[in-house]
């Protein structure tokens, strides 16, 4: 039997007992690479193996984050970044207040501190824990740092994706990698749809039964059994989606890997947080506050400023450094043609 096959054979049939499994080949996409550090992304060559935590689309050609950009994700950025950046810089960077992160943010505490190591975005952890730990709920445990980021506007979505591709790119070793750097990007609307689609469709079922009622499934972001298979508004509610809404509070954003992947091995293309393209003010895949139609890969959601459902996935695409404003200086650092 398949990979995909077991996996979804699980999701859709077994999905009341599974839902808060996190998938065994997303904990071996963690450990094939090396990590650097809460998702940020590091290969020992190309084409063999993606960014960690990225799934090949076209394989040596184009992969995706398994997962929306989570706050872990994006405090790392913030972290690291505000050991070299300017006060002005680094406000360009915080969250909205539409982000639930922003009320545990310390800039001003971070930037005054007496010790140089210590000069960085401060979360207040002791805050940002109680509040974690207040929450009560009757299942399990809800770990804030793996909810997507979210009020974060298009431009500080641009500018964590450039950061990336610096960040990942800085050792790598270009002639053992054919001359070839990962850039990291928003998606363009046009492939979110097919990425989104192709998740749908792209099923591996021996059967062809199997594969029609887990398309129609996919579509209906529901399960024969009638639990949900995404975050989306107006959802079917089994007994295990019951126990998730208690946990989370209804209309509201999950962690990521509540949800088992799609037929490409994606989590939370449909529902969750709607996800921005590369066109500004075009989102695609909808969000909590969608329905399942809204969710599906032809549909769009617009916005005009941050917003508390809407957040974002990389695209990873490798292309040779010679097509690209980029170039490594003479200690190999890596640089953009201004």
């Amino acid at each position: 039997m398949k990979k995909n096959q077991i996996l979804l054979r699980n999701s859709f049939i077994f999905n009341n007992k599974i839902i808060f499994f996190i998938p065994l080949f997303a904990l071996f996409f963690s450990f094939s690479c090396h990590v650097i550090k809460n998702g940020n992304y590091y290969i020992f060559s190309l084409p063999e193996n993606p960014p960690a935590m990225f799934q090949w689309i076209d394989k040596g050609v184009l992969a995706a984050k398994i997962t929306e950009v989570t706050v872990n994700d994006y405090l790392f950025f913030l972290e690291t970044v505000s050991k070299d950046s300017s006060e002005e810089y680094l406000k360009e960077l915080i969250p909205s207040n539409e982000c639930a992160l922003f009320p545990y943010l310390r800039l001003e505490k971070g930037l005054k501190s007496e010790e140089e190591d210590q000069k960085m975005i401060w979360l207040d952890v002791d805050a940002f824990k109680e509040k974690m730990y207040a929450k009560k709920n009757p299942v399990a445990f809800i770990d804030e740092f793996e909810k997507p980021i979210t009020g974060i506007s298009f431009d500080q979505a641009e500018e964590y994706a450039a950061w990336c591709t610096f960040y990942f790119n800085k050792e790598q070793d270009l002639i053992k990698n054919g001359n070839r750097i990962i850039i990291f990007r928003l998606p363009t609307p046009a492939e979110f749809t097919n990425i989104s689609k192709r998740g749908m469709e792209d099923c591996d079922f021996e059967s062809d039964k199997y594969c029609e009622i887990n398309r129609k499934a996919w579509k209906e972001c529901a399960n024969p059994k009638g639990c949900a298979l995404c975050n989306c508004a107006g959802k079917p509610v089994c007994e295990t989606n019951k126990q998730v809404d208690e946990m989370f509070g209804k209309e509201s954003l999950y962690t990521v890997n509540i949800f088992s992947p799609n037929f490409i091995g994606l989590m939370d293309v449909q529902g969750n947080a709607a996800e921005m393209t590369n066109e500004k003010g075009i989102a695609k895949g909808g969000s909590y506050l969608n329905t399942a139609k809204e969710c599906l890969p032809d549909a769009i959601q617009k916005y005009e400023k941050p917003e508390k459902w809407l957040g974002f996935r990389l695209i990873a695409e490798v292309v040779d450094i010679s097509t690209t404003k980029m170039y490594f200086d003479d200690e190999g650092k890596l640089r953009e043609h201004k």
